[in-house]
């Protein structure tokens, strides 16, 4: 005879347990510890619903979709269960699939916000980039600890969308991130990019600039910045630039110039200099 499934009391202890001893420990050990307790409590959907959010995390989402399959086909039909079954459907063939499921786990739950981003994603994986800009706004403004990726997220697809306005909404959201969260370097660099894209080479300018400011050691930044003055056609500010970046290079230690990444970019240096000389 088969274990009745745990009540809620016992159901919250075990997640405890669970959450106390591995709350940072390996993926596997804590999809190990799930399994275990399955096979003491195999009725509990809950269990399995964890299981599958797990295996999502492990990247098997072969397994993942084993898990919220049971959970569905048993009657636990939550936003929860929905979004995993979603996530569960990676191959490009299946993106109308998970689309499906995902909307379902947001008629179950409109606030909730993993769910709308994985939404979004798929949106632009569909090319319908400004749906899916649309859609990581609305995140954006409800999120109370936005991840910087979340306004790099969103910009992207304001950058690809066609509509009138999208190059100024995808550069207005990484502002509003700078504002949010600090010039974080990511945010500033993405910045930059999105100037370059469009040719705005003075604003590309201003924020490598501020780059440059904040950073510790200046070499790429300074490099970087050579790159963009020749490609506006500002040689002679380059050529400043890309020789107080190879005479910072030289004062590295040896053992960061022997690093191939290092070689590599004081090739590329000396290259841009002989371009710039001649």
């Amino acid at each position: 005879m088969r274990p009745k499934t745990p009540g809620m009391g016992i159901l919250f202890t075990l997640f405890s347990s669970l959450a106390f001893f591995l709350p940072h420990g390996d993926l596997h050990l804590r999809i190990e510890a799930i399994s275990r307790s399955i096979e003491q409590y195999p009725d509990s959907l809950e269990l399995y619903r964890s299981r599958g959010e797990l295996y999502l995390q492990h990247e098997q989402p072969a397994l993942a979709h084993q898990d919220f399959t049971t959970c569905l086909t048993r009657g636990l039909q939550d936003s929860r269960v929905l979004e995993g079954m979603s996530k569960s459907m990676i191959p490009a063939s299946a993106l109308d699939s998970s689309l499906y499921y995902i909307d379902l786990a947001l008629d179950k739950d409109s606030t909730n916000l993993s769910a709308m981003e994985w939404k979004a994603r798929i949106l632009f994986r569909f090319q319908r980039f400004c749906e899916s800009g649309q859609l990581y706004e609305t995140i954006l403004t409800n999120a109370t600890s936005p991840s910087p990726s979340l306004f790099i997220d969103a910009s992207n697809s304001w950058m690809q969308c066609s509509h009138r306005g999208g190059y100024q909404h995808a550069i207005s959201i990484l502002k509003s991130g700078i504002d949010r969260i600090g010039p974080l370097h990511v945010l500033q660099k993405e910045l930059v990019h999105h100037y370059l894209q469009h040719r705005d080479f003075k604003n590309a300018l201003t924020m490598q600039t501020a780059l440059i400011d904040h950073a510790v050691n200046k070499t790429i930044p300074l490099y970087e910045r050579a790159s963009i003055y020749q490609v506006a056609g500002q040689d002679q500010e380059a050529l400043v630039d890309i020789l107080n970046a190879l005479l910072l290079f030289d004062q590295l230690p040896q053992s960061k110039k022997d690093l191939p990444g290092m070689m590599h970019l004081k090739q590329k240096m000396e290259t841009l200099l002989i371009q710039l000389r001649n």
